[in-house]
């Protein structure tokens, strides 16, 4: 049996949107349009991030809180110092993922010159560079989970 096409509803305008007064944003509305300008002041894709939390925000939350206490960004600082580029290239590839997974596209991106030539084991003279670069985008990651967290308080 073939379906009939739906016909419209005498409720809604031609825009598709409904006839008569719109109800107002809740507080739960405004909330998470904040959520989402703060998500994008930093430059995560709210959408593509949520979509690998199966939209669970609750859980990317808690994930997104362990990020402070995450070890590589030190890891990687201390092999890098001591010139070993085996650890400094796992700490970097973990913090890669980290990273990805939590949509910190700056981070991500920032680790990322970090990682490929880790990767390759290069030798080079700007790996203290690139590393104190990597912390100035992890100190804003930082800075936006600490902004998700007081947003969440309130």
């Amino acid at each position: 049996m073939q379906r009939q096409p739906m016909t419209a509803n005498a409720s809604y305008c031609k825009t598709g949107e409904p006839a008569g007064p719109q109800k107002p944003p809740t507080e739960r509305d405004q909330f998470m349009d904040n959520f989402k300008e703060i998500f994008a002041a930093y430059g995560v894709d709210y959408d593509a991030t949520l979509r690998r939390f199966a939209g669970n925000m609750v859980l990317y939350l808690r994930v997104l809180g362990m990020l402070p206490n995450d070890k590589s960004l030190e890891k990687l600082g201390a092999a890098i110092d001591s010139g070993d580029l085996d650890n400094a290239f796992e700490a970097a590839h973990t913090l890669k993922g980290v990273a990805g997974n939590l949509g910190l596209t700056p981070l991500l991106e920032a680790v990322h010159t970090i990682v490929e030539p880790l990767r390759e084991r290069e030798e080079r003279s700007d790996y203290a560079q690139l590393y104190t670069a990597v912390q100035a985008e992890y100190q804003k990651a930082e800075a936006f989970v600490e902004t998700i967290n007081s947003i969440r308080q309130i």
